[in-house]
C-alpha cells in the first residue's frame, strides 16, 4: 500500500489517479480471493474523484446497507432460502443438533427474499447462514426433554446463498470498474484534445481582444448560482457577435453569395452575427461538405438564443444549459480556427 500511495503522489489530475485506483481494483478482483471492503472503498475513491455520485451511492449502500425505500440490485432480489421450525429459547442450542423431528417434513417450504444488509453481514452469513423469526409459534414432542417444547418458525437463508451473492457482487464489480477505468482512459485522450481545442481558442480570443468574454464564461460554469449561468450564456452569445465584428468588417448589410431564408441575398448586419460568420466562412473558401457542416454549425447555435430567451426566468436556467451553451460555442470557434487563417474580411469579392 505505501508503494501504491508514492505511485499516487506521482499523478497529477484527479481522472489519473481515478484511472491508476481502478487499474488496482480490476487487478485484485481478477486475482481473486480480494477484501472486497477495500474494493469498494476504493472504488468510491474513484468515484468521488470523478464527481460520479451515482455509481458512488450504489457502492455505499453495497458497503452500509439499503434502506427499505431504495430499489435493490438485480442480484440482491428473491435469494433462495426456505422456512423450518426451529426450538425457541433455552432449547435452541442444544435441542437443533440433537432433535431432528421438529420439522414438519423433510422437504421444507421454499421462500424468496430480498437481501439489504450491508456488507461486513452478507460475509458474516456467508460462514454460517441466517435465520429470522417470523413470529409464529407452536409445540413439538421433544425427545431429549420428553415432553412438548415450544418451537417457533424461521425463515433460513443458508451460507450457499450468500456465497453466491458475494460471488455475483464481484463480478458485478470487476464489470463496472472495467467499464469505469475505460471511460476513464478514454476520457484522458479526448481531455487531452480538448485541452489543446481550448488553447488555441484562448489564444486567438486575447489576440482578438476578446478574452473577457472568455473569463465571464469560466467563471459561470464554475458558479453554483443560476445568475452566473445566465451569465456564461449570454456572454457565448456575446463572444460570437463580437467575433463576427473582429471578423467581418465590409459595411455591406447583404451577402450576394449565399440566399437568406426569404430567397433575397442574405442579411449580414451587426445583429446577424450567425449569418456574418457564415459569410466569413464561404469567402474563406470553407466549401464542400466541410463549408455544409460548418454552416449546419452555425446554425445550430441560433438554439442559444433559444436559451438566452429562457434566461429571464430564473427557475429555466440550469447549469446544463450553459454548460451545452458553451460547448456549442467552443465547437465552431474551434472549427473556425482550424480551417481559416482568421484574418478579418474587410470587403468581400
Amino acid at each position: 500500500m505505501p508503494t501504491e500511495i508514492m505511485q499516487h503522489e506521482k499523478l497529477h489530475t484527479p481522472e489519473e489517479v481515478a484511472a491508476a485506483t481502478l487499474s488496482q481494483v480490476i487487478a485484485q478482483l481478477s486475482q481473486g480471493g480480494a477484501d472486497l471492503k477495500l474494493i469498494i472503498r476504493g472504488c468510491i475513491h474513484g468515484c468521488n474523484l470523478l464527481g460520479w455520485q451515482k455509481p458512488a451511492d450504489w457502492l455505499r449502500s453495497e458497503l452500509q446497507g439499503y434502506r427499505p425505500d431504495q430499489p435493490l440490485p438485480w442480484y440482491r432480489q428473491k435469494v433462495a432460502g426456505y422456512v423450518d421450525w426451529r426450538p425457541h429459547g433455552v432449547h435452541q442450542l442444544i435441542t437443533k443438533l440433537v432433535e431432528e423431528d421438529f420439522r414438519r417434513s423433510a422437504s421444507k417450504p421454499s421462500v424468496v427474499k430480498d437481501v439489504r444488509w450491508g456488507l461486513a453481514d452478507l460475509i458474516s452469513y456467508a460462514g454460517h447462514g441466517v435465520y429470522m423469526p417470523t413470529g409464529r409459534r407452536d409445540t413439538r414432542w421433544s425427545r431429549l426433554d420428553k415432553e412438548d417444547v415450544e418451537v417457533q418458525e424461521v425463515e433460513i437463508i443458508e451460507k450457499a446463498s450468500f456465497q453466491k451473492l458475494l460471488s455475483q457482487l464481484e463480478d458485478e464489480l470487476l464489470d463496472w470498474a472495467s467499464r469505469a477505468y475505460k471511460a476513464v482512459r478514454f476520457g484522458d485522450v479526448a481531455g487531452d484534445i480538448w485541452r489543446q481545442h481550448r488553447s488555441k481558442i484562448d489564444q486567438f480570443a486575447t489576440n482578438a481582444g476578446l478574452s473577457a468574454h472568455i473569463g465571464l464564461i469560466n467563471q459561470g460554469l464554475l458558479s453554483t448560482e443560476p445568475q452566473a449561468w445566465r451569465q456564461a450564456m449570454w456572454s457565448c452569445r456575446d463572444l460570437l457577435h463580437d467575433l463576427a465584428a473582429h471578423l467581418w468588417r465590409d459595411p455591406r448589410k447583404t451577402y450576394s453569395h449565399i440566399p437568406g431564408v426569404d430567397g433575397k441575398p442574405m442579411k449580414v448586419t451587426p445583429d446577424k452575427y450567425i449569418n456574418r460568420l457564415a459569410a466569413y466562412l464561404h469567402q474563406k473558401g470553407v466549401t464542400g461538405k466541410a463549408g455544409d457542416y460548418l454552416r449546419a454549425e452555425l446554425a445550430r447555435l441560433h438554439s442559444l438564443n433559444d436559451l438566452d430567451s429562457t434566461a429571464h426566468d430564473k427557475d429555466a436556467v440550469t447549469l446544463e444549459d450553459a454548460r451545452l451553451a458553451v460547448i456549442a460555442t467552443y465547437t465552431v470557434l474551434g472549427e473556425l480556427v482550424q480551417r481559416t487563417d482568421m484574418a478579418p474580411v474587410q470587403q468581400y469579392g
